[in-house]
């Protein structure tokens, strides 16, 4: 399991799912915007936040920044 964290931008830019309810959804424009959304309100806040995205991969390391690609954020 490849377990990406970092600021939400980032993490959100390398995501093409999001976690719902136990499944995985398709990450489309309007998901995006409302999430980065949602951060930057608790950012402006005060709080810190940190993105989390992870990918189930097939085969054992070792691995590299090509393999933070296809993630589910959540």
């Amino acid at each position: 399991m490849l377990i990406c964290k970092g600021a939400v931008a980032n993490v959100l830019e390398i995501s093409v799912t999001s976690r719902a309810a136990g499944s995985e959804i398709p990450l489309d424009e309007e998901k995006r915007q409302a999430i980065d959304g949602k951060f930057r309100i608790w950012n402006e806040q005060g709080f810190r936040v940190l993105g989390l995205a992870t990918r189930k991969l097939s085969a054992p390391g070792p691995f590299g920044r090509a393999d933070e690609a296809g993630l589910c954020l959540g």
